[in-house]
């Protein structure tokens, strides 16, 4: 599987909340990515990072950067 981010703290909880939103511990996750994402692109990012499938029988997809900017995109499914 690799490295992949995901909430460790409680992996069992789903990412859907009462309200329909994301739960609170996915809520914060995302926060936490997006943030790092951010960094990296005022770094000046040079890299492929993977966006995770998004139905059972779909495929990742990924975004390439060259000095924080996108340069490639291959959307998941």
């Amino acid at each position: 599987m690799g490295n992949q981010l995901v909430p460790v703290i409680a992996p069992n909880v789903p990412m859907q909340g009462e309200g329909g939103g994301l739960s609170l511990i996915w809520l914060k996750w995302h926060q936490i990515v997006q943030q790092a994402v951010n960094v990296m692109l005022q770094q000046g990012f040079t890299g492929t990072i993977t966006t995770a499938k998004l139905t059972g029988g779909g495929t990742n997809g990924s975004i390439t950067f060259t000095n924080g900017v996108v340069t490639a995109q291959t959307p998941a499914t």
